[in-house]
């Protein structure tokens, strides 16, 4: 089976280094050219950063739980997984799911959030193979870890921004930025996430591998 994070690793390199880059170019007058000049310079072959950033990746990548990274997207603290919402919202929301079809190859759908997770993640072990289900949950990991890193970023770089970053207007605009992307990622993060829900469930109601 394909390992779905080794796909998108040189692209949260990448959101790495755009986000390294602008810090640099704010903490320095914040123009268009200094930013692509900082790119330039960290996307260096030769450059110790593009050599590190793989580890860099790695490290900040385990050090938030998958829990927690549910929990800075759908903003809830216990049972944070879209799964723990299957049955209860996301089934009816998908007109490709047979509902009844479901009820009777998998007993009563509970109300649980906890045994909801795990029926569901019951159901998506049995269906991963398919190609829609593998693309939906590459989709969420990807938006997923997006928005983790985004989080890290936002704490940062506001405070090394607010310590080295001298204009005040810049900062506040640069902080604001920040903020923007957090909430752009996690709003995708979401809609991913409760595609890849809704996507198991699809695919389970149709018999595959039942």
């Amino acid at each position: 089976m394909e390992n779905l994070k080794s796909r998108y690793k040189k692209h949260l390199i990448a959101f790495l280094v755009a986000n390294v880059a602008v810090y640099a170019a704010m903490s320095v007058g914040g123009e268009i050219a200094d930013i692509q000049k900082t790119v330039d310079a960290l996307m260096s072959e030769k450059g110790l950063f593009i050599a590190l950033s793989p580890i860099i990746i790695l490290v900040a990548n385990g050090l938030v739980s998958a829990d927690w990274k549910a929990r800075l997207i759908f903003w809830k603290y216990s049972n944070p997984l879209p799964g723990s919402e299957a049955f209860s919202k996301h089934i009816n929301n998908d007109p490709r799911i047979d509902v009844d079809f479901l009820q009777k190859h998998w007993g009563a759908l509970p109300s649980d959030p906890a045994e909801q997770n795990r029926l569901w993640y019951k159901m998506y072990r049995s269906v991963e193979a398919d190609v829609r289900v593998h693309e939906a949950h590459y989709d969420w990991l990807f938006t997923r870890d997006l928005a983790a890193f985004a989080v890290v970023f936002l704490l940062v770089f506001s405070v090394i921004g607010f310590l080295s970053i001298s204009n005040q207007t810049t900062y506040l605009y640069y902080f604001m930025a920040l903020i923007a992307q957090y909430l752009l990622v996690v709003i995708s993060s979401r809609t991913y996430g409760k595609r890849f829900v809704s996507s198991v469930l699809a695919c389970a109601s149709q018999g595959l591998n039942q």
